[in-house]
């Protein structure tokens, strides 16, 4: 997941709950965060996630010459395999 702005709060963390039942299930979550987008962020905020496998990771440091230098996009993107059901007899 990609996103520009994450905040904290009751819905920031029933995602980061999501997210990290996840991986507990053997998906690979990856997050991708922007620096001035999550600044609110504690900095242990994804310690859940990165405690069971996850990675989360901020992109456009906060730096004087790249601060208009933003991304809003939002990205999710979701892997999903199939296998046959089992036939019944």
């Amino acid at each position: 997941m990609e996103i520009y702005i994450y905040e904290p709060g009751s819905l920031g963390m029933r995602f980061l709950d999501a997210l990290v039942r996840a991986q507990q299930r053997g998906a690979q979550v990856r997050i991708l965060v922007d620096a001035l987008g999550s600044f609110n962020l504690p900095n242990n905020f994804w310690s859940p996630l990165r405690e069971v496998g996850g990675q989360a990771r901020q992109f456009n440091p906060l730096k004087l010459h790249r601060i208009a230098i933003r991304n809003h996009r939002k990205s999710l993107i979701c892997e999903a395999f199939s296998f046959p059901a089992p036939q019944d007899r």
